[in-house]
């Protein structure tokens, strides 16, 4: 059972419950324990001090001792405890305990009797004639009882006579404190009894979103990434809940995207492959002898060859920059004039579908840190984006802004632009909008791009919006004067 979380779950609940209960019982009893003590102690000072008075009314009025015995009698057992008289010097004047009760003149043999049992010790004796009061609890050892011990000072003609010492057992709260132990053994009974039900509601209750989590866990690793955690809660399960669900939708997008590049791959290679198999056949059989049809078969064959080899380039470049095995060479580059010159590479292609390229980027800018042919890269890469999804007639602008620690550089197209649930995922590796952005190449400019930009400690954006256009940017950082 406890190997199970469920198990520890609930082993931790009653634990926890189990010592919070005995603790606030024991201190509970401790408390109570002391508060009777004290209050039984201020109730038999009260005694004390009422005694003292009708005690010096006794010995300076000549009370009747019968009445005086009365009362003494009375008090005792009102407050089940032993009445002591004694003078200055320690001797017993008058006593009432356990129905035995005399003064000393008129019953001598009484007192002797209790003169046995009771010894004022002499530290009390000297308190009560420095004019302080006696409290104490001691163990009596000739009667083997725990005692609370009061005594009170008695004055006649404002000097001290003896004192009052009141002598009371404590069975009565160790009873009190016996039967609240029974109560607390009770109650952490069913404590634990309600805990335990508690808890192994509340341990089902959070196992049970993980089971369910566990499931879709074994289901995605069997590449079943549709299912999805139906749990809804704040908390850090219900957090984890929307996470597993997040992986599966991103899983589920991956792989998507994985057979989709797969497929665009093969394609990509097909395409090529059959062209120059298909111009390389009637080349072998010789059904071909026009020169210049050799030639031209020729060319075509060359250009199928180098467009597998771009692409098998972009997918070498982009595995070394995603597993940091691509080294670059940083050094102070003059953005403005490596703009220029990828412009200037790239002219023909933008005059041969009838768009402009313009230079929109001030001449004084400031040099970057950088690997000049990759930047070069990720401009072709995003310069032949824009030439390729924008129309005839239309333009594609590179602009540069000088910032404090960086240099910011746009390419803007009037493109078709890209929608909107397209955005956050268009610099993925094998990502294509294909709605918005044709369906030519195999997805991967872009994810070279990013990766390259962030390799220089730079950041990438996009915006755009359907029918007007996109604006691709990067930044990278300006090189220390």
């Amino acid at each position: 059972m406890f190997n199970t979380l469920s198990g520890k779950l609930f082993a931790s609940y009653l634990i926890v419950i189990l010592i919070t209960v005995l603790i606030i019982g024991l201190l509970f009893s401790n408390v109570l324990g002391d508060y009777i003590i004290n209050a039984k102690a201020k109730n038999l000072e009260n005694k004390a001090l009422e005694i003292s008075q009708v005690t010096e009314t006794y010995f300076s009025e000549n009370i009747n001792p019968k009445l005086y015995m009365r009362f003494l009698r009375a008090v005792s057992r009102s407050i089940n405890s032993s009445v002591i008289v004694a003078n200055k010097d320690g001797r017993i004047m008058a006593a009432a305990f356990d129905g035995v009760d005399g003064i000393t003149k008129d019953i001598s043999d009484n007192m002797m009797n209790m003169m046995r049992y009771i010894r004022i010790p002499a530290v009390y004796i000297n308190k009560i004639n420095e004019g302080n009061k006696v409290i104490a609890i001691e163990k009596m050892e000739n009667i083997n009882q725990t005692m609370i011990t009061i005594g009170v000072p008695v004055q006649l003609n404002n000097k001290i006579f003896g004192g009052i010492f009141l002598y009371s057992p404590i069975d009565d709260i160790t009873g009190v404190l016996t039967s609240m132990y029974v109560v607390l053994i009770i109650v952490v009974i069913l404590a634990l009894f309600l805990a335990s039900i508690i808890s192994a509601y509340l341990s089902r209750l959070i196992i049970r979103p993980l089971k369910e989590m566990s499931r879709i866990a074994i289901a995605m690793a069997k590449g079943n990434y549709k299912v999805k955690v139906n749990f809804e809660s704040d908390d850090e399960i219900g957090r984890l809940a929307r996470s597993l669900n997040y992986l599966a939708s991103e899983s589920e997008r991956l792989e998507k995207m994985r057979r989709d590049f797969v497929a665009n791959v093969s394609h990509e290679l097909r395409t090529p492959l059959t062209a120059i198999r298909g111009f390389m056949e009637p080349l072998i059989d010789g059904t071909v002898t026009d020169k210049a049809d050799i030639e031209r078969y020729h060319k075509i064959i060359y250009d199928e060859t180098l467009r597998m080899q771009r692409l098998i380039n972009d997918l070498l470049d982009l595995s070394r920059l995603q597993s940091g095995k691509m080294a670059i060479n940083m050094h102070p580059v003059i953005l403005s004039e490596l703009i220029k010159n990828v412009i200037a590479k790239m002219k023909p292609q933008a005059d041969n579908k009838g768009i402009q390229l313009i230079y929109n980027c001030p001449s004084n800018m400031s040099p970057v840190m950088a690997d000049e042919d990759r930047i070069q890269q990720v401009l072709m890469i995003l310069i032949d984006n824009g030439i390729k999804y924008t129309g005839t007639g239309g333009s594609v602008v590179v602009a540069a802004e000088e910032g404090r620690d960086f240099v910011t550089v746009k390419v803007s197209d009037t493109g078709v632009g890209i929608p909107a649930e397209d955005l956050e995922y268009i610099w993925d590796r094998f990502y294509k909008a294909d709605k918005a952005r044709g369906k030519d190449g195999a997805g991967l400019g872009l994810a070279i791009a990013k990766e390259i930009i962030q390799l220089h400690g730079g950041s990438v954006g996009v915006k755009s919006q359907i029918g007007q256009g996109s604006v691709f940017q990067f930044t990278i950082k300006k090189a220390k004067k």
